[in-house]
């Protein structure tokens, strides 16, 4: 990437690789030189992060068989999340309770996702707009969100207002919890 405004993008080891033995030292610390000028500080100390690479090319990485990690065998301060995400995709002609293309004024469709596994309790979910067809010529209002959200699902919920007529929409989602 060019320096553009004083700003560069360069990874570290790809022109000159480093070598391993440089992340054994208890503290590593980042400084730039420009030409014949003294080196700019202040200077950015380095953190675990490079250690990670140090493991990649000492290849001393481990294989944890699946399976073999679980939340009991963690400790009980330990958290570990469930994520999961999906897709839903709805137009008039697939989903016969679809209204968001006739009348006008409020209208909601709205269908239950199951999620994959049931949660230990209620999870986050994030959904987003992935695609929508929409009447040309009025305005575009279409909303997304995610309602009655339990352990094993939530109401996904399309709505528009006004003269806004949507023929179809998609939406993903991601749930995380515990």
């Amino acid at each position: 990437m060019p320096v553009q405004d004083g700003l560069f993008n360069v990874m570290l080891g790809s022109l000159v690789p480093i070598p391993v033995s440089i992340w054994q030292e208890s503290e590593l610390y980042l400084g730039v030189k420009i030409g014949s000028d003294a080196e700019m500080s202040p200077r950015e100390k380095l953190t675990i992060v490079p250690m990670a690479a140090s493991a990649e090319i000492a290849q001393v990485a481990l294989d944890v068989p699946d399976g073999s990690i679980s939340k009991e065998k963690f400790a009980d301060s330990i958290h570990i999340d469930l994520i999961q995400s999906g897709i839903y995709h709805c137009t008039a002609s697939i989903c016969p309770d679809w209204n968001l293309n006739i009348g006008s004024g409020p209208r909601d469709y709205s269908i239950w996702i199951n999620f994959p596994e049931v949660y230990d309790s209620v999870p986050a979910v994030v959904v987003n707009i992935s695609k929508f067809d929409l009447v040309e010529g009025s305005n575009y209002r279409l909303s997304i969100n995610p309602k009655n959200i339990t352990t094993q699902g939530f109401d996904l919920t399309f709505s528009t207002w006004s003269d806004s007529l949507v023929y179809g929409a998609s939406a993903t989602w991601i749930a995380y919890g515990e």
